[in-house]
């Protein structure tokens, strides 16, 4: 595999310096996932009501991969998003699990599987969810037979990352990444970088409520369409 070209910064959105050091760790492995040299922001992303937006105009100003690490919280230990599990592959600097919510559009597409395959050169564990909801839903999900299977085994084929996970919900998208966030350590989403207010709700959901760093990486046009029948 072709290693990423590096970038100049990885862009870290902070309260505080002491919140910097306390996620040191994630932020040294995501650094490492982005090739990028972490550069700090503090006071860019405190505990305000509008922190949501004030995130998303910082991240919109830059193409650097931006990495935002949540707000300390009264009785929530800055350490990970899960309770301590036996070691399998663990990556490096206390980044062992990265979940990564996926929509199947092309230009997301090929912008997270290299860094999702990076991960796992990194022995990083990947958990890849993909939310039906609205006019993402087959028509035939609900339906009895073999076509949601054939569905899900087209999705896989086309979208899974080496052995990772692939997870599929029904339902609200922001609520069910939530639910499925304390397994992680570190979640990576992908965006197309507009931060005009009322859209990415999603992202602006667990911006506000996730507890732990998010790493937002800007879509890239796609180069080549993937099949058709995949993102329509």
């Amino acid at each position: 595999m072709t290693s990423p070209q590096p970038a100049l910064h990885l862009r870290v959105l902070c309260s505080d310096v002491d919140s910097f050091d306390r996620w040191r760790a994630v932020v040294d492995s995501a650094a490492a996932l982005v090739a990028a040299v972490a550069v700090t922001d503090p006071s860019s992303c405190g505990p305000d009501p509008s922190r949501d937006q004030l995130v998303l105009e910082r991240a919109a100003a830059t193409n650097d991969p931006v990495l935002v690490l949540p707000v300390p919280r009264p009785g929530i230990a800055a350490t990970s998003g899960h309770a301590p599990a036996a070691p399998t592959r663990p990556g490096p600097a206390g980044t062992h699990r990265i979940l990564a919510p996926i929509d199947r559009t092309p230009a997301e597409h090929q912008t997270l599987v290299p860094l999702l395959q990076r991960a796992q050169e990194m022995g990083i564990e990947i958990e890849q969810m993909h939310v039906l909801a609205g006019p993402t839903r087959p028509p035939m999900w609900e339906g009895p037979g073999h076509h949601a299977d054939a569905w899900l085994a087209q999705l896989r084929l086309h979208h899974q990352v080496g052995d990772a996970t692939m997870v599929v919900r029904s339902g609200e998208p922001a609520t069910a990444i939530r639910a499925a966030s304390p397994r992680a350590d570190l979640l990576v989403v992908c965006w197309n970088g507009d931060a005009t207010r009322g859209r990415a709700r999603v992202l602006r959901s667990l911006l506000r409520h996730a507890r732990q760093p998010l790493l937002l990486v800007r879509v890239a046009p796609p180069r080549t369409p993937i099949p058709e029948e995949e993102h329509r």
